[in-house]
C-alpha cells in the first residue's frame, strides 16, 4: 500500500478514535454524581425534608423495608420519615433520574458507522469486482454538543421535579398527620357531647315518670340524644378515613398497632407575611423547574432554527478493486440540500413549545403567589378565631357553668339548667377543635406553598413536637371543672 493510502486510512482511524473517545468522555457523568447533585439540591431548598429523606434512606439500606422498625407512637417527624422511606412513589420518582441519565448517554452518542461490502462477478474469466465502504453521520458530530447541553439541562429539570415531588410527599404526609390528629380529637369531643345528651335524656325519663315533664319534651330530649349519637358515629367514620389516608402515605396497614397523639398542638404563633413570597420564589422547586424549562425550550428553538438547514449529512470512505486488479481508494460526502423541505414545521413546533412554557411559568408564578397569600391570610384569621375562643368565649362559658353549679348547690337551679350550660360549653369546644384543625391544615398548606421552607418565626416554635407530648384531652387553661 502506498504512502498516500496509508495516510488516508490512518486519518480515517484517527477520526473514528476521536469520535468514540469523545462519546465515552461525554458519558462520564456518573449515576453517583447525579445522586450527589440531587441530594445537594434537596438540601439547599428544603433542608428539613432532606434530613428526613436521608435518615429514611439510610434505614432502608440497613434494614429490609418491611422489617424496619416502626415506632408505636408516631410523631410528625416519624411519619414523614416513614413516608419518605416506605412510599413506593419514591422509587418511581428516583427512576426518573435514571431515565434522565439514559438520555444523557443517548445525547452523547452518535449513530454507529455503516460498513458496506460489494462483490460483482465479471465475465470472460475476469476477476470479481470488490468494493468496501465506511459511512459515518456528520450531522451527529455537528449537533452533538448542542444535544448534550440540552440533555444535561433536561436532567437538571428532572432533578428539580423529583426533588419537588419528594417535598410534596412530605407536605401531604404532614397534612394527613394533622388531619388524623384532628379527626381523633373531634371524635373524642363529640363523644363527650353524646354522653351529656344521654345524661339529659336519662334525667328527662325520671322527670317524665314523676309527671314533671311532658311526653313532647321527653321526645325532644330523645331526638337530641339520637342526633348526637349520629354525629359522633359520622366523626368515627371520618376518623377511620383519615387513618387510612395516613396509612397509605406511610405504606402501613391500618390494622397494625401504630398510633399517634390524639391531640392537635394548641400553641399557635404569629408569622411574618412580608417575606413569604420571597421565600416561596427562592424555595419552590417547581418554579425553578419552570424557569429552567423556558430556558431549555428557548435553546431548543434556537438549535432547531439552524439545524433545520443542515439536514442529513455524512461522509463515506471507500475502497474498490477493479476486475483488472487495480485498487481505488477515496471518499465522498452526502449533504441534504434544503430545497423542497426546509423543516419549517420543526421550528414552528419548537417556538410553540417555548411560548407555551412561558405561559405556564407565568400561570405558576401567579398560582404560587395566591397559594402563599391565601394560606397566610387564612392562618392569621384562624389564629384570631382561636384567640377569641381561648381568651373570651370558653372562659366565659366555663364561668357560667361554675356559677350554675354553685346555684344548683343552693337549690336555685335544676339539673337541666346545669346540663344545658355544659352542652353549650362542649359545643363551643367542638367548634374550637374544628378551628384548630383548620389552623393546622392552613399551616400545612402554607408550608407546601413555600416549597418545604419555613420562616424562622414559624420554625422556632417547633409545633410538631407538642402534640406527641400531650397525654390528656385538650382543656383550655381556664377550665378546671369536670364534665359529668
Amino acid at each position: 500500500m502506498s504512502a498516500s493510502h496509508l495516510s488516508r486510512y490512518s486519518a480515517a482511524k484517527g477520526l473514528l478514535a476521536v469520535v468514540f473517545f469523545g462519546t465515552g468522555f461525554g458519558c462520564a457523568h456518573s449515576h453517583h454524581q447525579q445522586t450527589t447533585d440531587f441530594d445537594q439540591l434537596l438540601n439547599d431548598t428544603a433542608p428539613t425534608v432532606a434530613q428526613q429523606y436521608s435518615v429514611g434512606r439510610d434505614v432502608a439500606h440497613r434494614h429490609d423495608t418491611a422489617t424496619a422498625h416502626t415506632p408505636q407512637l408516631l410523631s410528625l417527624d416519624d411519619a414523614v420519615r416513614l413516608a419518605l422511606r416506605n412510599n413506593p412513589s419514591i422509587q418511581e420518582y428516583l427512576a426518573q433520574i435514571n431515565l434522565a441519565e439514559a438520555d444523557l448517554y443517548r445525547a452523547a452518542s452518535i449513530h454507529n458507522p455503516l460498513i458496506s461490502a460489494t462483490k460483482l462477478n465479471g465475465g470472460n474469466d475476469e476477476s470479481p469486482f470488490f468494493a468496501y465502504s465506511l459511512m459515518l453521520s456528520v450531522n451527529d458530530l455537528i449537533t452533538r454538543k448542542t444535544r448534550m447541553d440540552i440533555a444535561s439541562q433536561r436532567s437538571n429539570i428532572t432533578a428539580h421535579e423529583v426533588a419537588n415531588a419528594i417535598v410534596l410527599l412530605a407536605a401531604r404526609t404532614q397534612q394527613a398527620y394533622y388531619h388524623y390528629l384532628y379527626a381523633q380529637q373531634r371524635t373524642n369531643t363529640l363523644e363527650q357531647v353524646r354522653h351529656l345528651h344521654e345524661l339529659v335524656y336519662k334525667l328527662a325519663q325520671r322527670f317524665h315518670a314523676a309527671g314533671n315533664l311532658t311526653a313532647l319534651e321527653l321526645a325532644e330530649k330523645s331526638a337530641n340524644a339520637a342526633q348526637a349519637q349520629i354525629v359522633k358515629l359520622r366523626a368515627q367514620t371520618e376518623q377511620a378515613s383519615a387513618r387510612t389516608a395516613l396509612a397509605e402515605l406511610l405504606s402501613l396497614s391500618v390494622a397494625d398497632h401504630w398510633q399517634t397523639s390524639q391531640l392537635l398542638p394548641t400553641t399557635t404563633m404569629e408569622i411574618a407575611v412580608d417575606n413569604l413570597l420571597t421565600i416561596a420564589q427562592d424555595s419552590r422547586l417547581d418554579l425553578r423547574a419552570a424557569a429552567l424549562r423556558v430556558d431549555l425550550l428557548q435553546r431548543q428553538y434556537e438549535a432547531t432554527n439552524w439545524q433545520r438547514w443542515i439536514g442529513d449529512a455524512g461522509f463515506e470512505l471507500e475502497r474498490e478493486r477493479e476486475t483488472s486488479g487495480e485498487r481505488l481508494n477515496g471518499g465522498g460526502v452526502e449533504l441534504e440540500l434544503p430545497v423542497f423541505n426546509r423543516h419549517k414545521d420543526k421550528a414552528i413546533r419548537a417556538h410553540a413549545n417555548w411560548t407555551a412554557a412561558k405561559a405556564q411559568q407565568r400561570r405558576l408564578k401567579l398560582a404560587v403567589e395566591n397559594q402563599v397569600t391565601s394560606a397566610a391570610n387564612k392562618l392569621m384569621l384562624l389564629k384570631q378565631q382561636l384567640t377569641v375562643y381561648e381568651q373570651a368565649l370558653l372562659p366565659a362559658q366555663a364561668a357560667v357553668v361554675d356559677g350554675v353549679v354553685k346555684r344548683q348547690n343552693y337549690m336555685l337551679e335544676g339539673g337541666f339548667a346545669l346540663l344545658q350550660r355544659k352542652l353549650e360549653h362542649l359545643a363551643s369546644e367542638a367548634q374550637y377543635v374544628d378551628a384548630l384543625g383548620q389552623y393546622w391544615a392552613a399551616w400545612s398548606a402554607l408550608g407546601q406553598a413555600l416549597g418545604g421552607a419555613q420562616p424562622a418565626t414559624i420554625a422556632a416554635a417547633a409545633p410538631e413536637q407538642q402534640a406527641a407530648e400531650q397525654q390528656q384531652p385538650h382543656t383550655p387553661k381556664h377550665q378546671h371543672h369536670q364534665h359529668h
